[in-house]
């Protein structure tokens, strides 16, 4: 029903807003066109509105303005701090274009990739025994980088971690911390999903899109795959 069935108890202290974003290039006769797909979430984890809207891609222009400035409205968004959470790598007109418009709107973007393939497996020792590493691992690469599992798996096999990055000045730390705080959102589901609700079904909202059955221009205050 769109309902908000549970929130966190304390919102994020290091974001005002956490916000999946998806951008998927579509090659059409003449032009590439993008859509956009933004799930704008508050920091004590309730959703906002999903919004859905598509622009054709200039050759050298890169992202549109008018792209970014429907996804991440300035009306919601000016002048507070937004985690941007991708399960792609972004790209750097991405980057550039999501640069200009927090310095238009007066917001902090903090980009974070958050990539569920190609990341190795992460391992624990307990008792001599070596097995999977539990719920909540964290294996730090450096200050912009961990891998972090999420989910659980069966007593004979190894969850497959997260590989989180973080593109900005936002910490590691407080990078990882909104990734795992969110796969606690997935209400309805009977096994936790490995991604957060920001960016779940990434692969399949790409899909969808590159078959022409994503609508161009939606805005809802329901999560659209409910």
């Amino acid at each position: 029903a769109g309902n908000a069935p549970y929130m966190f108890d304390e919102p994020l202290p290091y974001a005002d807003y956490v916000v999946g974003l998806d951008l998927v290039r579509q090659g059409k006769k003449d032009t590439t066109v993008v859509t956009g797909i933004s799930r704008i979430y508050r920091a004590d984890g309730a959703l906002l509105c999903s919004i859905t809207r598509s622009a054709p891609l200039g050759k050298a222009d890169g992202i549109p303005d008018a792209l970014l400035t429907a996804l991440l409205p300035s009306d919601l968004l000016a002048g507070t701090r937004v985690v941007i959470h991708n399960a792609a790598p972004f790209r750097r007109d991405e980057l550039r274009a999501l640069s200009a418009w927090a310095e238009t709107s007066g917001a902090l973007f903090y980009p974070v990739e958050v990539l569920q393939r190609g990341a190795p497996r992460v391992y624990s020792l307990e008792a001599g025994k070596i097995g999977g590493g539990p719920k909540g691992t964290v294996f730090r690469l450096n200050d912009a980088e961990a891998f972090l599992i999420t989910s659980a798996a069966p007593d004979d096999a190894t969850p497959q971690p997260l590989h989180v990055r973080t593109l900005s000045a936002l910490g590691v730390d407080d990078a990882l911390h909104p990734v795992i705080m969110f796969t606690l959102l997935h209400y309805g589901a009977l096994k936790t999903p490995k991604l957060p609700v920001t960016v779940h079904n990434a692969d399949y909202i790409r899909a969808t899109v590159l078959r022409g059955m994503m609508t161009e221009a939606a805005e809802r205050d329901v999560p659209f795959w409910l």
